[in-house]
C-alpha cells in the first residue's frame, strides 16, 4: 500500500471516530434535557409450550376387562434402576376386547424403551406373577424380550403411536 493511501485512510479513520464520539455525546445531552427522552426499549419473549401426544396401543393375549393396564416410557439403568419418564400408572383399563389404548402427553422428547404390562392377579405389578400380561415395543424375539436399547423415538410436538404385543408371564 503506498503511503498517500496510508495517510487519506487515517485521516478518514479519524473523521469517522469523531463522528462516532459526537453522537454519543449529543444523545446523551439530549437525554439529560426535559424536553426529551430515550425511549425505553423494551423485549418480550413469548414462549409456546411444545405438547405432543404418545399412544401406545397393547394388543393382549386374551381380553382383561376391568384390570389394569400400564405403561412406562423409561431408560434402563446402567448400574441402577431404570429412569421413569412417563407413566400411565394405574390410569389405564383395559375393555372386554383384546386392544388396550393408553396415551400419554408432555414426554420429554428422546429415545426410550416402552413396556406395557396388565397386572391381571392385582397383585401389584412388579415382580411380575404368573398370568400378567407383559411386553415391549420392538421386543423380539417374544413379547416378554426387552429390546437389548432404547428404540422408541418420541417427538418433541405433535403426536406418535407405538404398537405392540404383549405375553403372557410363565
Amino acid at each position: 500500500m503506498k503511503i498517500e493511501n496510508v495517510r487519506k485512510f487515517g485521516k478518514v479513520l479519524s473523521l469517522l471516530v469523531m463522528t462516532a464520539l459526537l453522537s454519543v455525546n449529543c444523545a446523551a445531552d439530549l437525554a439529560e434535557d426535559n424536553d426529551f427522552a430515550m425511549p425505553e426499549v423494551t423485549t418480550t419473549t413469548e414462549t409456546t409450550a411444545a405438547t405432543n401426544s404418545v399412544t401406545v396401543a397393547l394388543t393382549l393375549p386374551a381380553a382383561a376387562e376391568g384390570k389394569n393396564c400400564k405403561v412406562n416410557i423409561y431408560t434402563p439403568g446402567v448400574m441402577g434402576p431404570p429412569t421413569i419418564i412417563a407413566t400411565t400408572g394405574e390410569n389405564c383399563l383395559c375393555n372386554a376386547t383384546t386392544t388396550a389404548i393408553c396415551t400419554l402427553t408432555d414426554v420429554t422428547a428422546g429415545i426410550y424403551v416402552i413396556s406395557g404390562f396388565v397386572d391381571n392377579d392385582a397383585s401389584g405389578g412388579y415382580p411380575y406373577t404368573t398370568g400378567d400380561y407383559i411386553g415391549y415395543y420392538g421386543a423380539t424375539p417374544t413379547p416378554l424380550d426387552a429390546p437389548a436399547m432404547e428404540n422408541a423415538v418420541v417427538p418433541a410436538t405433535g403426536a406418535v403411536v407405538f404398537s405392540f404385543d404383549l405375553g403372557t408371564q410363565p
